[in-house]
């Protein structure tokens, strides 16, 4: 009797786990991650792969031959883009993303490739920076996304080329695994709660000992490098940060607790000649027009989280405007 109960409860495990994985097929399936073998980023996305994604959002397409999440590739790439999970934009339908939205509006003058990848933070991008630029030679521009500022951990790898490889467990009875959509959407939620719980990065405050010159002083010594880089590949170099709006009773607030940083990193930007767009200016100036927000969903939180569609319509048209008046077009 016993035994049956138990070949019972196996059997309905197995078939709710079966079930729960057609679920996700619709909800929750996303490409699996191998190394790259361009060191351009840490990883890539399993090439020629649809993907679909609902639980923050919702977006489908296919991941481009090389990886990535592009309509298509170009012949040449004039602009490249790397970032973080902003700029890839798995949660907006990919003719949304900000790649996408600045290819339309430059209308094939130039044309925008988009490296960037989930967990690729400023510090891991300035550390893939002359791989990148190897892989894909751009002839005009980069341009790297960033939400946050880098600590001082990060900036001393950086400065003792020491910044670990974000993992990619792409072998043995892991890489099984991680084809199997439902048991990715467990981790997926567990990272994200653990993610929450630790709360690693958020701030430079709690990580960094206050010492202003001294950050300015590595900060410079890792921009002047990724300048130099840029220039020898003729390209310039631009660096947004893509800050986050937060609507209260009394109107939005910007969740900028540490201002000093974005006048270090102005500074140092315009010392080496790299280009700074702050967002704030531009998101503030979408939710005055229009009352929208330009993270959150729906479907999650509003306000929080990734970019939504109108996030990366504002990033695409302040970064088109700075190409405009520089290419004359």
């Amino acid at each position: 009797m016993q035994i049956k109960m138990f070949m019972k409860i196996i059997f309905a495990g197995i078939v709710s786990f079966f079930l729960l994985s057609i679920l996700c097929l619709f909800y929750y399936n996303i490409p699996v991650h191998y190394s790259s073998e361009t060191g351009a980023t840490d990883y890539v996305w399993e090439k020629n792969k649809y993907y679909v994604r609902a639980g923050e959002g919702f977006s489908y397409g296919k991941t481009d031959s090389n990886g990535y999440n592009n309509l298509n590739i170009p012949n040449q790439v004039d602009i490249l883009l790397m970032g973080s999970s902003q700029a890839e934009g798995f949660n907006v339908l990919q003719d949304e993303n900000t790649a996408a939205r600045l290819n339309k509006l430059l209308e094939n003058k130039l044309s925008v490739y988009n490296i960037g990848v989930s967990g690729h933070t400023f510090a891991v991008c300035l550390s893939n920076l002359e791989n990148a630029i190897k892989a894909f030679k751009p002839k005009k521009y980069i341009i790297i996304e960033t939400q946050a500022f880098m600590t001082e951990t990060e900036l001393n790898n950086l400065c003792n080329n020491s910044i670990e490889e974000i993992p990619s467990s792409n072998v043995g009875i892991t890489a099984q695994l991680q084809k199997l959509d439902y048991l990715r959407l467990l981790y997926s939620q567990y990272q994200s709660y653990t993610a929450s719980r630790t709360k690693n990065n958020i701030s430079v405050k709690e990580n960094n000992s206050g010492d202003m010159k001294l950050y300015e002083e590595k900060l410079n010594q890792v921009l002047e490098k990724a300048q130099k880089l840029a220039e020898e590949a003729s390209c310039e170099l631009i660096v947004f940060m893509d800050d986050s709006l937060k609507k209260n009773e009394n109107g939005i607030v910007l969740l900028r607790q540490e201002d000093q940083y974005y006048d270090i990193y102005k500074k140092v930007c315009e010392k080496n000649n790299i280009i700074f767009v702050d967002m704030y200016n531009p998101f503030a100036e979408l939710y005055s027009l229009t009352y929208r927000l330009p993270h959150g969903f729906s479907n999650t939180r509003v306000g929080m989280g990734h970019l939504n569609k109108y996030g990366h319509e504002v990033i695409a048209n302040t970064i088109f405007e700075i190409i405009k008046e520089k290419e004359e077009i």
